[in-house]
């Protein structure tokens, strides 16, 4: 019996190597290529395989929302964190966009701003001087609405930096 089964076991391998099965549905549309060095004394080689790829344009959306009853050394330090990112994307192909929010008793936003090149132009609105209230209500409202306005960024790639002193006021 076992002899038998060895042998109709032998005669389906045999059968199915003789005929290619040949998968159907695969179309590859990507290019790839691969590379092998020779043989060394080892009998190893090194295989390379290379597939195209393409990165991704990241952009992002940073809001500030800014109390202007903080003081300014607050506003220095919101400063110097936007100087450190700039830094930083300067090394890569990263994009952030930069709006301004300051409330008072009211919201005071800006346009957006790209970062590595309108620097001084955050900078202004930032240090742009308004007085009277802390309405922090309408400061985030109107950094929300900054940020939904803009499609051109994913929803994941989306900031807000709300920096009071946290005294605040109802407004009606």
């Amino acid at each position: 019996m076992k002899k038998l089964i060895c042998l109709l076991t032998t005669f389906l391998s045999l059968f199915f190597m003789m005929k290619p099965v040949e998968a159907t549905g695969l179309k590859w549309e990507i290019s790839k290529s691969k590379t092998a060095t020779q043989l060394d004394s080892n009998y190893q080689s090194q295989v390379a395989l290379s597939l195209p790829s393409k990165s991704e344009n990241l952009v992002s959306d940073v809001v500030f929302v800014l109390d202007k009853s903080t003081s300014a050394q607050i506003e220095n330090q919101a400063l110097e964190m936007l100087e450190q990112l700039k830094a930083q994307i300067e090394k890569t192909d990263a994009k952030v966009k930069v709006g301004i929010v300051i409330f008072n008793k009211t919201a005071h936003v800006s346009s957006w701003f790209n970062l590595t090149s309108q620097m001084s132009q955050i900078k202004e609105a930032i240090q742009q001087e308004i007085t009277s209230g802390t309405n922090s209500h309408a400061g985030l409202l109107a950094g929300k609405e900054l940020l939904d306005n803009d499609k051109e960024v994913e929803a994941q790639r989306k900031y807000m930096v709300f920096v009071s002193d946290g005294i605040t006021y109802m407004y009606n």
